[in-house]
């Protein structure tokens, strides 16, 4: 029965390739500026892009003894977005929830059952996606007279890792906070309020009680048919924040919001009020910051008889925020995951290198995540997560042998599927003989210069052999060259003439075969 209702990847990173040809530094330098400009430009515009709002959620009432329905409620315009079935139905038909108060935390609804035999009472954790029972803990909490209990003020409410609810004050004393663990259905922590019972004190109605923006609200006793207030409550201590004045007052003095419970999102606090004459129930959007009215909406919602209602059972908001994902640089690979995403809930994020690229890390404001291909987000805001990628390189190292043999250039770092250009230049006095490769793609052979294909990372050597030793110098005979050059010759004893490559250059550069003559 319910009561009578009456009224980017770090550009510096690309300082790793030094010796990369020109044309390749340009093009990876593109690349990158272009990844960091849209990371950059994200920012700018305000990135990530929020999701909106929410949804409100709340018990119906049984019908016909059967499975109580769950009301997910658009907060946009106060319809219902969709109705699920739920496993509860009323005491004496099943199991079901108690009127302490509904919860969203974690991505999961979570709710106070009833006592059994006076023994623990159970704490549901309902699946928001169907509203079937996804787990049941045992608490700690008894009815009065058998141990310590939840007080009957809907005021489960979750927020900051937590569960929390008030208790009932002893002989009048300061009403207790509990600090309750969603893993085990355990108090974590139990704070003292100021709030004591009626005559006492200032004390909480049984309105409900929300946690958002740091902090448990929860709405007081009107004095004199008064405003009511609104109690902004420190969740580390149970000290009293601050009081604001709302313009909610009891029934017959103005309007007054209903005893279904008080919820927290889309940085707004809202409450169902009282239906008159049997019409449409409004929703109120209240300001945390003033506790006025902001907006009222108009539910379907009717008093029973008149029409689906909600019950006296709590009502509670999931906050949605927007993830973004990024790849940094765009051609660097793709990625999954992301979109609008349950606060609390944990999300994976994965990335994949694209052919050529190799995956760095995930970052997030600039800070590293992780190292790893995917990460876990705990959702908590509308964010951006950024999964950046450099390009796979190889070393490409020469050396001559003999040593001081002569010269060999073009060793250095390569982007993959790039082409390395190797030039063997011999002192006086020795002749090139060829290149030995060793390494994937690398290459063995007598011509000079030489291109290889950066497959892997590769070592050349060139290799040099000495002029013959019977050689003499000849003199500076006709030997015509290109173009009109006169080249100097050597003339060996056994009668081969060796002519040099490059004019006044003996024996400079070349293949270490000349011709007979």
């Amino acid at each position: 029965m319910k009561p009578t209702d009456q009224k980017v990847i770090p550009l510096g990173a690309i300082a790793s390739f030094p010796s990369v040809s020109a044309c390749v530094r340009s093009a990876c330098w593109r690349h990158r500026f272009l990844g960091a400009f849209l990371v950059l430009l994200s920012s700018l515009l305000g990135a990530p892009i929020a999701s909106g709002a929410g949804s409100l959620w709340a018990f119906g009432y049984s019908v016909n003894e059967g499975p109580r329905p769950l009301y997910k409620i658009n907060p946009a315009n106060g319809s219902i977005a969709q109705t699920l079935t739920t496993s509860f139905r009323p005491e004496g038909f099943g199991t079901d929830v108690a009127n302490l108060g509904l919860a969203y935390g974690a991505g999961n609804l979570w709710a106070l059952g009833y006592s059994v035999n006076e023994g623990p009472r159970p704490l549901y954790r309902i699946n928001m996606a169907n509203g079937g029972l996804a787990q049941t803990l045992t608490t700690p909490f008894r009815p009065p007279g058998y141990g310590n209990d939840v007080a009957g003020l809907l005021s489960l409410a979750a927020g900051g890792g937590y569960l929390w609810a008030l208790g009932y004050s002893v002989n009048n004393s300061q009403r207790p906070l509990y600090k309750i663990s969603p893993a085990n259905g355990g108090i974590a922590q139990t704070l003292t309020t100021p709030f004591r019972p009626e005559g006492f004190g200032n004390d909480v109605a049984a309105l409900g009680m929300a946690y958002g923006g740091g902090y448990l609200w929860a709405f007081g006793y009107s004095v004199n048919e008064g405003p009511r207030p609104l109690y902004k409550i420190n969740p580390t201590n149970g000290a009293l924040v601050q009081t604001l004045t709302t313009p909610f007052r009891p029934q017959g003095f103005g309007n007054d919001i209903g005893t279904f419970g008080l919820a927290y999102g889309g940085s707004y606090l809202w409450a169902l009020g009282y239906s008159v004459n049997n019409g449409p129930r409004p929703l109120y959007k209240i300001s945390p910051a003033s506790g006025g009215i902001v907006q009222t909406l108009t539910t379907p919602f009717r008093p029973e008889g008149f029409g689906n209602d909600v019950g006296s059972l709590g009502l509670t908001y999931n906050d949605v925020a927007q993830v973004n994902v990024l790849a940094n640089p765009l051609s660097g690979g793709t990625v999954s995951g992301g979109g609008s995403m349950d606060i609390g809930t944990s999300v994976p994020v994965t990335a994949a290198a694209a052919s050529g690229w190799r995956f760095l890390n995930w970052t997030q404001g600039g800070a590293v995540l992780t190292t790893s291909l995917t990460y876990t987000l705990t959702v908590a805001g509308d964010c951006t997560l950024t999964a950046n990628f450099t390009n796979i390189t190889y070393t490409l190292t020469t050396s001559n042998s003999p040593p001081g043999a002569g010269t060999a250039s073009g060793g250095g770092t390569y982007i993959a599927g790039s082409t390395a250009r190797i030039l063997a230049a011999p002192n006086l006095g020795y002749l090139f003989s060829g290149w030995n490769g060793t390494g994937t793609g690398a290459y063995t052979g007598t011509n000079n210069p030489a291109t290889l294909t950066m497959k892997g990372s590769v070592t050349e050597v060139a290799s040099y052999v000495p002029v013959p030793p019977t050689a003499k110098w000849g003199s500076m005979g006709g030997v015509p060259g290109a173009n009109g050059a006169v080249y100097a010759a050597a003339v060996a004893t056994n009668g081969v003439l060796y002519i040099p490559r490059q004019q006044n250059l003996w024996l400079e550069s070349g293949s270490g075969s000349f011709p007979k003559l």
